[in-house]
């Protein structure tokens, strides 16, 4: 699945994993500056009020391999 984003260079099309590996890239680093430098091995994902479909969670597990991140999906 391809998403297209308008940008200051016009339009460009990317992953939905690459564009997510971007947002959890960033939220990373303001766990890390939070924590005194700590890198986190995994990233904890939690959906809240709907039960996500094995195309959403393959997503998330794309865009962690992108970052180095192994994603875990928890559960209430």
């Amino acid at each position: 699945m391809m998403v297209t984003v308008n940008t200051g260079n016009g339009n460009r099309r990317s992953s939905v994993y690459f564009l997510l590996a971007l947002v959890l890239k960033h939220a990373l680093k303001i766990i890390k500056d939070s924590t005194g430098g700590e890198r986190m091995n995994e990233f904890e994902v939690e959906f809240e009020g709907f039960s996500a479909n094995e195309i959403l969670k393959s997503n998330f597990v794309k865009a962690g391999e992108l970052i180095n991140v192994e994603i875990v999906f928890g559960s209430k």
